[in-house]
């Protein structure tokens, strides 16, 4: 059964991706040291070959690293780079954001690996 959508456009434009915010970074931070230290957990538990490892870990670390720092912490109107939206002052003071949201992921990150500590489940290399 296909089902087809008939309805009007609406006069609002929808965001694709949620906005850069500190929140959002402080609980990007927290995932990430979560989730590495359960991709540690697994791959201990299922006792993969060195070279699954690395690739497991390099594929953790481009989803819970580098898409939400890109995403959470940057910012999506920070990834230009052209150079006449470098040369904006709006632009160039908005980074003090940016390095401010920086912080905050940085203590998700402690946050989460005190809590890990706290628990006694901080994973050992």
């Amino acid at each position: 059964m296909i089902l087809l959508s008939i309805a009007a456009p609406t006069p609002y434009r929808m965001r694709t991706l949620p906005p850069a915010t500190r929140l959002a970074a402080l609980l990007s931070g927290i995932a990430l040291s979560v989730g590495m230290s359960l991709v540690r957990v697994l791959q201990a538990a299922m006792a993969m070959s060195q070279q699954a490892e690395n690739i497991s870990a390099l594929f953790a670390l481009l989803f819970l690293l580098f898409c939400p720092v890109m995403i959470f912490v940057v910012g999506i109107a920070h990834l230009s780079i052209r150079s006449p939206a470098l040369q904006k002052s709006a632009y160039r003071s908005s980074v003090g954001q940016v390095a401010l949201r920086f912080l905050f992921w940085l203590g998700g990150c402690g946050i989460g690996i005190a809590a890990l500590a706290a628990f006694g489940k901080l994973s050992s290399p």
